[in-house]
Parts: C-alpha cells; sequence; structure tokens
C-alpha cells in the first residue's frame, strides 16, 4: 500500500523544492513503499492553489512532466507527517 505524506514550510527547504518553486508552502508525496520513490508530487502555494503536480502533461505546471523527486528514494521512518489517500486523491483531483 502506498504511503501519504505531508511536508511544510521548513521541510521544503530542507528537501530543495523551494528553489524549483519560490511560493511553495506544502507538499505532498505519494511513495512506494517498497522502494522508497515517489509517485506523484503535489506542491501548494499560500492560497492552498496547486503550483506542481507530476506526473502531468499540464501546460500550467512549469514542471509537470518531470518530478522534482525523479531520481530520488526516501527512507520512509524519516517523515513525521503522513496524511490518508483520501485526502491525498482529493488533492490530487483539486484544479
Amino acid at each position: 500500500m502506498m504511503r501519504y505524506v505531508k511536508l511544510e514550510d521548513n521541510d521544503l527547504n530542507l528537501y530543495g523544492v523551494k528553489s524549483f518553486y519560490a511560493d511553495a508552502t506544502k507538499l505532498f508525496l505519494e511513495i512506494n513503499p517498497n522502494n522508497g520513490e515517489v509517485e506523484k508530487e503535489i506542491v501548494l502555494n499560500a492560497e492552498d492553489q496547486i503550483i506542481h503536480r507530476c506526473p502531468s502533461e499540464e501546460k500550467k505546471f512549469k514542471y509537470g512532466k518531470y518530478g522534482i523527486f525523479d531520481l530520488a528514494t526516501f527512507d520512509l521512518s524519516s517523515f513525521k507527517s503522513n496524511i490518508d489517500k483520501l485526502t491525498f486523491y482529493a488533492l490530487w483531483r483539486m484544479e
């Protein structure tokens, strides 16, 4: 079963998200627990608008086809903040 993680402001600098999106305030990840690879990414700004969604073919997202964490793997025990699948996919479908 996939793991769903939410990271906020302070963690975004640590993981380099702010270098892609200076206005990022929240990051949501879907991570494969078997290999630690990120399957999906959502980045929100302070107004809770989606500014990055990956994978995506939508032209409105600057890095839509490319993930911030394309080549990264994570040790899931290092994440404190988890969300559930329903919350993640409600955001995923948000316009």
